[in-house]
C-alpha cells in the first residue's frame, strides 16, 4: 500500500513537471489529464475522511495513486506524441533541416533514440501492469528529454535567414521559368510561322 507522502512525491516530483510540460507545449489542458486528477482527487477525499474505516481509506488513497500515476503516463505520451509530430516536421521541411545547429546523421541518430526509448516504455509499461507502475515513467521522461533536445536543434536565427534564402533563391527560379517560357512561346510562334 501506498503512503500519503508516496502520494505527494508522485504528484509533486513526477506529474507536475510532466503535466507543465505538456500544457505549455500544446497550449491547452486535455480531458483526460483533467479526468484522471478529478477522479485522484474523489479518491484523496474518501481517504481523509477519517470517518470511514481505515481499510476504505488506504484502499483510496492507492486509487488516487494509481490516477495520477496514469495521468503522469499519459502526459509523457501525448507529450512523446506532439513531439514526434513537429520532429518529423522538422526533417520534412527543408528551410528547417538549413536551421539545426547539430549535423543531419546527429539528427537522425537522436531521433531514432527518441523513437526506440518511447517503444521501451511502452513495452515495460505492458509489462509492468501491477508490478512497477513507475518504471516505464522514467524511460518515457529519457524519450521526452531527447526530443526537447530535438525540437531545441533548431537555431532561429539560421531558421529565418534560411528562409529569406530559400525565398530568394525560388523567386529567382520561378522568374527564370517565365523569361524561358516567354522565349519558347516566341519561338515556338516564329516556327509555326515559318512552317505555315
Amino acid at each position: 500500500m501506498v503512503s500519503l507522502q508516496d502520494f505527494i512525491d508522485l504528484y509533486e516530483n513526477e506529474f507536475k513537471p510532466a503535466y507543465a510540460d505538456l500544457v505549455a507545449y500544446i497550449a491547452r489542458k486535455p480531458q483526460e489529464i483533467l479526468t484522471e486528477q478529478e477522479n485522484a482527487f474523489s479518491h484523496l477525499m474518501v481517504y481523509l475522511d477519517k470517518k470511514q474505516p481505515q481499510a476504505i481509506r488506504d484502499e483510496n488513497l492507492q486509487k488516487a495513486y494509481n490516477h495520477i500515476l496514469r495521468a503522469t503516463l499519459d502526459c509523457y505520451k501525448a507529450l512523446w506524441s506532439e513531439m514526434m509530430f513537429d520532429i518529423n516536421e522538422i526533417w520534412k521541411d527543408t528551410t528547417k533541416r538549413l536551421a539545426l545547429k547539430i549535423g543531419l546523421d546527429e539528427f537522425m541518430k537522436k531521433r531514432n533514440e527518441f523513437i526506440e526509448k518511447a517503444q521501451q516504455a511502452r513495452k515495460l509499461e505492458i509489462q509492468s501492469i501491477g508490478k512497477n507502475p513507475l518504471a516505464p515513467l522514467r524511460l518515457y521522461k529519457e524519450a521526452v528529454d531527447i526530443g526537447w533536445e530535438l525540437i531545441k536543434a533548431i537555431d532561429p536565427q539560421k531558421e529565418k535567414e534560411a528562409k529569406t534564402f530559400t525565398s530568394k533563391f525560388f523567386t529567382k527560379e520561378r522568374i527564370i521559368d517565365i523569361i524561358i517560357g516567354i522565349i519558347a512561346g516566341i519561338l515556338s510562334t516564329l516556327i509555326a510561322q515559318k512552317i505555315f
